[in-house]
């Protein structure tokens, strides 16, 4: 599962405890995230489970803080302005059964703020868990826990940007094993000839991204897989 529903899943479950086990001297539990881009994106997490629990009574959750934040500001946007919209809003409860969408992207530093702004908030505003391999905690082989998160997955979202080559092989496996897969790329990208003819949302600014990637996530029947 993602950061995002790891957190909520820990929070319920520190709730369930605290109202069936009586403790005492618990005041607030303190949630410590290494690092500015990850205390972004849990905070808005965690205020929207705080807004789904009991109205009325006091919280012993408390905000997260940051411990030993990078010093480096956070990246641009494409246009070299930064962004300042929540990376994520969502008002859905965990699932145990949430579909899952698995993310095949470049993994270096420049495409962080496509991933955080643009596909993550689009795929958990959906109710969907949003799945990239190297933020999943496995042991044994990386190809194999590629397959794996493919095959388990309902969509697969593919940034073709630059043209890497794991990426196209991920879609690639992706079709074989018949999995949905919603192309997207910076604007101005030029695709190979094998997918040219897909459609593709080219992405610019991020918010207007995530907007366009929600609505056609949910255009797409991913009934027939779990």
């Amino acid at each position: 599962m993602d950061g995002g529903e790891s957190l909520q899943r820990l929070i319920l479950g520190f709730r369930e405890g605290l109202s069936t086990c009586r403790v005492v001297g618990i005041e607030k539990i303190i949630f410590v995230i290494l690092g500015e881009r990850e205390h972004r994106m849990l905070t808005s997490v965690l205020n929207a489970t705080d807004a789904g629990g009991d109205r009325g009574k006091p919280s012993p959750v408390a905000a997260p803080r940051i411990d030993h934040p990078p010093q480096s500001p956070l990246a641009s946007s494409p246009q070299g302005t930064k962004e300042t919209q929540e990376p994520f809003v969502s008002d859905s409860a965990p699932a145990a059964n949430k579909k899952r969408v698995f993310v095949a992207m470049p993994f270096s530093e420049e495409f962080q703020n496509v991933y955080e702004f643009g596909i993550y908030p689009a795929v958990r505003n959906c109710g969907l868990i949003c799945e990239r391999v190297d933020e999943s905690h496995f042991t044994g082989d990386i190809l194999s826990r590629i397959r794996d998160g493919i095959e388990s997955a309902s969509l697969v979202i593919a940034d073709l940007t630059e043209g890497r080559p794991n990426v196209y092989l991920e879609v690639g496996y992706a079709w074989g094993r018949g999995v949905p897969v919603i192309f997207v790329a910076k604007k101005g990208e030029k695709l190979h000839f094998d997918v040219s003819t897909h459609r593709c949302i080219f992405y610019a600014r991020f918010t207007q991204f995530a907007k366009d990637l929600e609505e056609l996530i949910r255009g797409i029947d991913t009934s027939r897989r779990t």
